[in-house]
């Protein structure tokens, strides 16, 4: 959203009131506002794309949903429900074998739901009502390499510097987003944020 904008939705968020376009009196709003975003605000902030004053109206209450990597559980009620849906639009009966799902449920996932919706449809659209590997995406099925690389630690790396590479690794895996890395360390944004200083 441009700076002009931020502004004029900061000026409604702090005083309750808006000027409908043609009026010539100010209205009241009784509104609740959730926003989202995948970027990484404290970039935006510094970047000034973001307003730090209307982050902070904003931020009332945070929450952080990791990525879909992160999620195995619901990889599988989304795969089903996909299915369920494609099922129902084209009155079929298409099903999953154990090895497809397997595939579906090891990928990394990096356009998240999006991504995992494509890769269904695509399966549901080549099978022959009953979808195979051979069915998926090739972007789906072929190994990846993160997944199976190994770690070496350098000989003589202190815990401390190791602690340093990981943080350095999750940031650059999530695009410099802060939430996301700390998400996936295990650690708060805070905690990130301070490590960082060091």
């Amino acid at each position: 959203m441009p700076q002009t904008l931020q502004v004029k939705l900061l000026r409604v968020l702090e005083s309750g009131e808006y000027r409908p376009v043609g009026a010539t009196k100010n209205q009241t709003a009784n509104v609740r506002l959730v926003a989202a975003t995948n970027r990484d605000t404290d970039q935006a902030i510094i970047q000034e794309k973001l307003r730090e004053d209307i982050y902070y109206r904003l931020a009332q209450f945070i929450v952080t949903v990791p990525p879909l990597c992160e999620r195995g559980d619901d990889i599988h009620a989304l795969i089903t429900h996909f299915l369920a849906e494609l099922n129902h639009h084209y009155n079929a009966q298409t099903s999953l074998s154990a090895e497809a799902l397997s595939v579906l449920t090891q990928h990394r996932w990096p356009g998240n739901v999006r991504e995992l919706k494509h890769a269904v449809e695509h399966g549901f659209l080549l099978s022959s009502g009953h979808i195979e590997v051979s069915d998926l995406p090739t972007t789906v099925v072929r190994k990846d390499d993160k997944m199976t690389a190994s770690c070496f630690i350098p000989e003589g790396m202190t815990l401390s510097e190791l602690e340093q590479m990981a943080i350095k690794q999750s940031l650059a895996r999530y695009n410099g987003n802060r939430q996301r890395t700390a998400a996936a360390l295990g650690i708060s944004p805070k905690t990130l944020y301070n490590k960082l200083q060091h």
